[in-house]
């Protein structure tokens, strides 16, 4: 009823990858190499890395929600609720406000995400 796979049908079916990279699919920097095992093919990425850590553009006008917000600052989903609670020990009054975006949805301005991360660094250059 099954066909018995012996040890070389297998061997001979696991092979070959069943994928490739396409140099027309790798990021931009990468060039398409040889692996050292010589199967399938490889990438060799050659990303310049800036010293400047913040992006070249950022809409300041733009509303993110918590996901980047999270993203930008670093930080945990509880401890933002917590530096937004007032009666919390934790409580920053320099923490960006969120804006009411409906019934259930909240967001943050990017303007004020930057102005807050400013406010960290001048505290810790001050320091």
């Amino acid at each position: 009823m099954f066909k018995q796979h012996t040890q070389a049908d297998m061997q001979q079916t696991f092979k070959k990858p069943n994928f490739e990279i396409h140099s027309t699919h790798a990021a931009q920097g990468c060039r398409p190499t040889k692996p050292a095992n010589g199967q399938g093919k490889g990438l060799a990425c050659e990303v310049a890395v800036s010293k400047e850590v913040t992006p070249s553009f950022i809409d300041l006008r733009r509303i993110v929600r918590l996901a980047q917000l999270l993203e930008h600052l670093g930080l945990s989903r509880s401890t933002v609720y917590l530096r937004l609670n007032p009666k919390s020990k934790y409580h920053d009054p320099k923490f960006p406000k969120p804006i009411r975006l409906g019934a259930k949805a909240v967001g943050w301005l990017m303007a004020d995400i930057c102005a807050y991360i400013e406010y960290l660094q001048e505290g810790k250059a001050s320091v």
